[in-house]
């Protein structure tokens, strides 16, 4: 324990940096600087707001710099629901602290008052780990306590049921739209919950549900075993674990997903899909995908996430360099042609294909697409949905797309010789054609398509253009760091790379990213404009490495090259592009 003589120096020493900086700031003259020396930390914090007049947040700020002491974001901060039951709701209130995520022996718990010795010390025992704290404004601290606890008289913990989460968003009015296939995030916190084991249930999944959306994930993943369910979360590409479910409420957590989904809670033998909404006012609308799969241990659960607005993205807000992003929009406002996107799944092509939407969808144009499914809702697109077990296939909708007079047409993916058949000779007959293939590079989906036994001629007169990306996790910004490069370039001249900088850069790991020193993706991608010299390699039933080659020496970058050129602008690391460019 620090001693009394120790906390008054450290004191002394906080109050004298903390009006430094203020008259650094120009928040304080020199003249009443001097009277407050005499202060206490504690008073010196109180006089900030009371005599000072600055904010809450400011005076936050300067804590947080004099302290050395991170400072809580809630809008971007990580939370992990599994740590938050680390200290007893009455206690958190009671101490007003809340644990947010565990970095091996450590916890960051988020409070106000990081100095009071007594309460880290009680911290630390309730937790049984190193605390590291993480200042927060009271308002903001206030309105977490009331996200991840509840209201104090509806904790599920003290026995009155599952408590009401307000998402502090705001939600949508009830008369706004039909419930019967949408529901808020409050619905989903409330509802199903007759019994006090029910209503945890509900309240489990609600809050995970909730989670992933402030977390940004992609995908939920419900994992049984023996023992019990995994519950992990894919957020920038990555699996991270949750929480483990107890073995007992297992099946009633899968039965609570299915309901939500309109799935056969009774049939538990064969795979089954579903969906449902969450509305909610700032995010918009939330759809998710749910898929059942039986294993030896019981149903495996995956919910897809899908924001529908993510499918408003203009072109500009995807992230091309000037030069790719001229060509993209010349070759998206041909008259005819195809325009392939490739790339792996979870590489963004949806979201760019809906950017091409979005920029060529006018009052003079028919926009038709066949998505399977559809992911993004678009105002003044005729979206249709493909469903094979019915006969609607890409093949024969795509050929009753073509007596619907379409001006640009969009096929969620070429999956056969006669899909990709079709698809050339609409182009041909004065239709824009956007789709999608699996392959590892722009170069690739040439022969990709020879290959699938479509004649070179006619890939040849059809595709006007390739653009072949991936998603690369973007460093933390608020925990990056300069490293020495000399063991990544050693690795690089081994592949043959060109990288000469003697400094990269990482993220240590902090609060935002959840330890995982990355915040985000950032794309990558190689545009390849299909031109003259091109055209004459197909004809010659040229390897891709041969058109690749052609292409670069037009002027393409490729995956690699512009990965690199993204690690020396300190945006992501030498490791992502090295692991994105395996991808098949």
């Amino acid at each position: 324990m620090t001693s009394q003589v120790e906390q008054q120096s450290g004191a002394d020493a906080r109050v004298a940096q903390a009006i430094a900086f203020m008259v650094e700031q120009g928040l304080l003259d020199s003249d009443r600087a001097a009277n407050l020396h005499a202060l206490g930390w504690n008073e010196l914090v109180l006089t900030m707001g009371e005599d000072l007049g600055l904010d809450e947040r400011a005076a936050m700020e300067i804590q947080s710099k004099v302290l050395d002491i991170p400072l809580m974001n809630p809008e971007i901060h990580f939370v992990d629901p599994a740590v938050i039951s680390m200290i007893p709701p009455k206690m958190a209130r009671r101490y007003r602290a809340l644990p947010i995520f565990v970095l091996e022996n450590k916890v960051f718990v988020v409070l106000e008052d990081p100095l009071n010795m007594e309460k880290m010390d009680d911290l630390g025992f309730l937790t049984g780990k190193i605390v590291e704290p993480i200042l927060c404004a009271p308002a903001d601290l206030d309105i977490l306590l009331l996200q991840h606890l509840g209201e104090e008289d509806q904790a599920v913990e003290e026995g009155d049921g599952p408590a009401t989460l307000e998402e502090s968003s705001s939600l949508a009015s009830e008369d706004e739209e039909d419930h019967h296939s949408e529901q808020t995030l409050d619905d989903l916190l409330q509802s199903g919950g007759d019994s006090e084991e029910a209503g945890q249930v509900v309240h489990l999944v609600g809050l995970l549900l909730k989670q992933a959306i402030i977390e940004r994930a992609s995908d939920i993943h419900f994992e049984p075993s023996e023992g019990d369910m995994r519950v992990r979360f894919r957020i920038d590409g990555a699996l991270r674990e949750k929480m483990k479910v107890p073995r007992d409420i297992v099946p009633a957590v899968t039965s609570r997903m299915k309901i939500l989904a309109q799935m056969d809670i009774a049939e538990r033998r064969i795979p089954q899909d579903g969906q449902f909404t969450v509305r909610l006012r700032e995010r918009g609308q939330v759809d998710f995908r749910v898929s059942s799969f039986p294993t030896v241990n019981g149903e495996k659960t995956v919910l897809r996430l899908l924001i529908r607005e993510r499918g408003q993205v203009s072109l500009d807000e995807l992230g091309f360099d000037d030069l790719v992003l001229q060509g993209i929009r010349r070759s998206i406002n041909l008259p005819n042609g195809i325009f392939i996107v490739s790339g792996p799944t979870g590489s963004g092509k949806s979201t760019t294909l809906y950017a091409f939407l979005n920029e060529v969808n006018t009052p003079e144009k028919n926009v038709v697409t066949l998505e399977d499914p559809v992911e993004y809702r678009m105002d003044s697109v005729n979206q249709g949905q493909a469903n094979p077990k019915a006969g609607f296939t890409f093949a024969s909708g795509l050929r009753s797309i073509l007596r619907q007079d379409p001006d640009v047409i969009m096929v969620g993916e070429i999956r056969d010789k006669e899909t990709a058949r079709i698809a050339m000779e609409a182009s041909l007959t004065g239709h824009l054609v956007f789709t999608t293939l699996h392959t590892n590079s722009a170069a690739q989906s040439l022969t990709r398509l020879i290959d699938m036994g479509i004649e070179p001629f006619l890939v040849s007169a059809a595709l006007q253009a390739v653009l072949a990306q991936r998603l690369a996790r973007r460093i933390c910004p608020d925990c990056k760091e300069e490293v020495d490069a000399e063991i990544t370039n050693a690795l690089l001249k081994e592949m043959g790379s060109m990288f000469c900088h003697d400094t990269v850069y990482q993220g240590a790991g902090c609060a935002t990213c959840g330890g995982t020193g990355y915040y985000g993706r950032v794309p990558v991608f190689e545009f390849l404009e299909v031109s003259d010299p091109i055209r004459r390699d197909i004809i010659a039933n040229a390897s891709s490495n041969e058109i690749e080659m052609t292409a670069m020496a037009g002027g393409m970058s490729t995956l690699m090259i512009h990965g690199l050129s993204l690690v020396e602008r300190g945006l992501t690391t030498i490791d992502e592009v090295l692991r994105i460019c395996r991808m098949s």
